[in-house]
């Protein structure tokens, strides 16, 4: 029974990890805090051009922002100046009812502007879609009972703040599930019955190549690891299944 146990105890493992939502890959930065210092919104709906004109705004005066594409599916967006402050959060989401899909590849500063550059996909394939995108930039701490916290980590603009001025602190869920299958692993080949033994390797070496995914490369690693719970969540655990006995009956 302990190759069961080791089995179970890894599959939670991974499910808590995607469960709790944590927070993914270390950044020992201190925190910024909450109080806006520039934000800025725009929709894309053009992929060379100034953008849509009822739909942007900048908390400072400032001419239309631009969109520039720099290849299949790159665009950069200018935002005038606002480009004062390092570090920021920028969120992207596609405008569109077709398979696809927009993340924010990276944000800087440059001669008093913020240039975000932002990837778009249609089935997979880097190609342009409406998008909308928005920036902000925070310092100082928010008054009153409420509180919230972001953290932007992998890109060359990673940052953090935290309302109530104290640090983030995050870890990696690619590290949590490559643990997790090689406990599997170790499972299988401690209980070698023939009726679970190849099913149970198999869903441990699976692990181990998500979280190397995970570590790798975060986005198709997450896709990876959602498809990889939804197979183990239905492995034929509603099956009957012979006792593991030959081998696991040691204490």
């Amino acid at each position: 029974m302990k190759s069961f146990h080791v089995r179970r105890l890894a599959l939670w493992a991974a499910a808590l990890a995607v469960s709790g939502g944590v927070a993914a890959i270390a950044g020992p930065a201190p925190a910024q805090a909450a109080v806006p210092n520039a934000w800025a919104f725009a929709l894309v709906l053009s992929p060379s051009g100034p953008v849509n004109a009822t739909h942007w705004a900048e908390s400072k005066p400032s001419p239309t922002p631009t969109a520039v594409a720099t290849g299949p599916g790159v665009e950069v967006v200018r935002f005038r100046n606002i480009g004062f402050f390092k570090g920021g959060v920028v969120h992207v989401t596609a405008v569109t009812d077709q398979l696809a899909w927009c993340q924010a590849q990276s944000w800087r500063t440059l001669g008093g502007s913020e240039l975000v550059t932002v990837r778009c996909f249609v089935k997979g394939v880097a190609a342009f879609v409406p998008f909308t995108v928005t920036y902000s930039q925070s310092s100082g701490t928010l008054a009153g009972g409420l509180s919230y916290a972001y953290v932007s980590h992998g890109t060359t603009s990673g940052s953090s703040y935290n309302s109530t001025g104290h640090a983030n602190t995050v870890t990696a869920l690619g590290v949590l599930i490559l643990v997790g299958g090689g406990m599997e692993v170790v499972g299988a080949f401690w209980c070698q019955e023939w009726s679970g033994f190849f099913l149970a390797l198999l869903s441990g070496v699976l692990g181990v190549v998500v979280g190397l995914m995970l570590l790798g490369n975060p986005i198709q690693g997450g896709i990876t690891l959602t498809i990889l719970l939804a197979m183990a969540f239905n492995r034929g655990d509603h099956l009957p299944r012979e006792p593991c006995t030959s081998y696991c009956m040691s204490t």
